[in-house]
């Protein structure tokens, strides 16, 4: 087989929600994750002369199928999502109009544990298709087009940067936060999580709307006063509320080792991954006190970042 032409692209993982929640019943947002260093999607895409070849996960086919209805013409706003969830219709558009083509993804993102499994796999192959075909869709459009499959991370931007709505793919301000390390474990193994199914579940109070409002203003004073304590107040008052629509295992412990360590709470609000968050200049010293809690806890590996580094690659 001959190939050639060859697009890629490599997306990093958002590592769960440091806060997600709604302000009225009708305003959805998240603050997401700080990116991983460790999990990733890659994309690779080749012109081939023979049939066309699709090695990707089922709910990536939905993005190839938006991606050409654009390409072709059609506007985004006409495009629904009962109509991209139809996987028989959409495979048979796909196979039929992106001919002579191979995507192959590989990914070591663990599946419905809250890393963005979804976003990310999806945001990957839509930057190689903006490359392989010389499209300009920017953030935005790509947003746009991940939110009419799944509630979408922002994995294309840097950190905690913003508040976004995962519903439709919009930014809806910036912050500018502290930097800060967080040691992040998966406190369930054996449970897979369908963020799909899970975001239905939340079912907020009017209470639970203020409660926001506060977490909102207590990150948002945290980020311009570079106060460590009220980010992580923030964090932890969104993963109380939380947990009880994704309860996580031995919640309460980790609570009490987050007050007595001065530290803050984050959950994966649609998966299994939960963590502690600390100042980035003591992380490392605290890191084996941290693992070893983690260790006789859950009885899971302990993983760590930083929210400094890049979140993507075009190759």
């Amino acid at each position: 087989m001959m190939e050639k032409g060859i697009a890629r692209s490599c997306v990093y993982a958002k590592i769960g929600q440091l806060v997600q929640g709604k302000l009225t019943p009708t305003e959805n947002f998240i603050i997401p994750g700080i990116t991983s260093t460790i999990f990733c999607t890659k994309t690779f895409i080749y012109q081939s002369d023979d049939q066309p070849e699709f090695s990707i996960p089922e709910n990536v086919f939905p993005a190839l199928y938006i991606y050409q209805k654009l390409v072709n013409g059609t506007d985004l706003s006409t495009i629904t999502r009962d109509e991209v969830l139809n996987i028989s219709i959409v495979k048979d558009y796909v196979y039929e109009h992106m001919t002579s083509m191979k995507i192959v993804q590989h990914s070591n993102i663990p599946v419905g544990k809250g890393l963005s499994d979804g976003s990310t796999n999806i945001l990957s192959v839509l930057l190689a298709l903006n490359k392989f075909y010389n499209t300009t869709f920017d953030k935005k459009v790509l947003y746009e087009i991940c939110a009419k499959i799944l509630p979408t991370d922002p994995v294309l931007d840097k950190e905690i940067d913003l508040i976004f709505n995962p519903l439709t793919g919009e930014k809806v301000f910036n912050l500018i936060p502290k930097p800060f390390g967080i040691i992040y474990f998966d406190s369930d193994r054996s449970t897979v999580i369908d963020p799909k199914e899970i975001f239905q579940k939340f079912d907020y109070t009017s209470a639970d709307y203020v409660s926001f409002n506060e977490i909102l203003e207590h990150f948002q004073n945290g980020s311009v006063l570079n106060n460590y304590q009220l980010i992580f107040k923030a964090i932890t008052m969104s993963s109380k509320i939380n947990q009880t629509a994704l309860p996580k295992p031995n919640f309460e412990k980790i609570i009490e080792f987050a007050e007595k360590n001065k530290m803050g709470v984050f959950v994966g609000h649609t998966g299994t991954v939960m963590g502690l968050l600390m100042d980035a200049d003591v992380m490392e010293k605290e890191f084996n006190k941290v693992k070893a809690f983690i260790k006789e806890t859950w009885n899971a590996k302990a993983y760590y970042d930083t929210c400094e580094q890049s979140v993507i690659k075009i190759l």
